[in-house]
């Protein structure tokens, strides 16, 4: 999960972290739904965002979030 958390700081949120379909999302299992439903909630907080480098960041986040569920789906397909 992101730290979106505001410390008054003007640094960016951390980076998701990058587990791969082999590693930590996989083994806590996170589906294509999960992945979806975190995209949608960068995109629901991008919408909201008064600074744009953040928007642009969760808009980001968002995309890395769709491709995660888009690779799960596609490992499915492949696995069965």
């Amino acid at each position: 999960m992101h730290d979106n958390s505001t410390d008054g700081s003007d640094r960016p949120p951390t980076d998701p972290p990058d587990p791969g379909l082999e590693g930590a999302a996989m083994r806590e299992g996170f589906s294509a739904a999960d992945y979806l439903r975190l995209a949608e909630e960068c995109l629901s907080l991008a919408s909201l965002a008064k600074d744009q480098e953040k928007a642009a960041w969760l808009l980001k986040t968002a995309d890395d979030y769709l491709h995660r569920a888009a690779e799960w789906l596609a490992h499915q397909i492949k696995s069965h």
